[in-house]
C-alpha cells in the first residue's frame, strides 16, 4: 500500500532507488509511494512532450512507459521513439547504475527530444531507466 506524501513532501529519488522501483512495478508489485509520484504514460505515442509533462506543476516527472520495440524481431534492441511530431534521441549509451556493493542493477540513458518545425515549446530532456537481469532482488524491507 502506498503511503500518503506529507505536505512539503519533494520526491528526489537516487538513479538506485528508481530501479528498484521499476523492479516491484515489473514484478507486479505495489509501490511504497502514491502513485501521483510515477505515472503511467505512453511517452512515445501521438502527444507532444509539452502536452504530457504540461499536465503538472512538478519541473521533474516520473512516469512509467513500455518501450516499443521496432520490427517483428523480439530480440531486437531497437526501440520506436518517435513521440508527437519529433523523435527522442539518444544522447549518450547505456550508463550503468550500481548497487551499495557496486552490482550492475540497471542502466540510464539521456534523451532529447527533437521535435519538427520551429514550435518545440523549449528543450525536452528525458532519463530512460532499464532493469539490468532477471536475478536482481528487491532491497531488504524497512520496517
Amino acid at each position: 500500500m502506498a503511503l500518503p506524501v506529507p505536505y512539503g513532501f519533494t520526491f528526489n529519488p537516487k538513479d538506485h532507488e528508481l530501479i528498484y522501483l521499476l523492479l516491484r512495478k515489473a514484478n507486479g508489485n505495489s509501490l511504497p509511494v502514491d502513485e501521483h509520484l510515477i505515472e503511467e504514460c505512453d511517452l512515445f505515442g501521438k502527444e507532444e512532450p509539452w502536452e504530457i509533462f504540461g499536465r503538472g506543476t512538478e519541473k521533474t516527472r516520473y512516469f512509467f512507459a513500455k518501450l516499443k520495440k521496432k520490427g517483428k524481431s523480439a530480440h531486437g534492441s531497437n526501440f520506436v521513439r518517435t513521440a508527437g511530431k519529433g523523435t527522442w534521441k539518444g544522447q549518450d549509451g547505456m550508463i550503468p547504475i550500481k548497487d551499495d556493493q557496486g552490482k550492475t542493477i540497471g542502466f540510464k540513458k539521456n534523451l532529447i527530444y527533437m521535435g519538427k518545425g520551429p514550435n518545440t515549446h523549449g528543450r525536452w530532456l528525458m532519463k530512460e531507466y532499464h532493469l539490468h537481469g532477471v536475478s536482481l532482488q528487491p532491497p531488504p524491507k524497512v520496517e
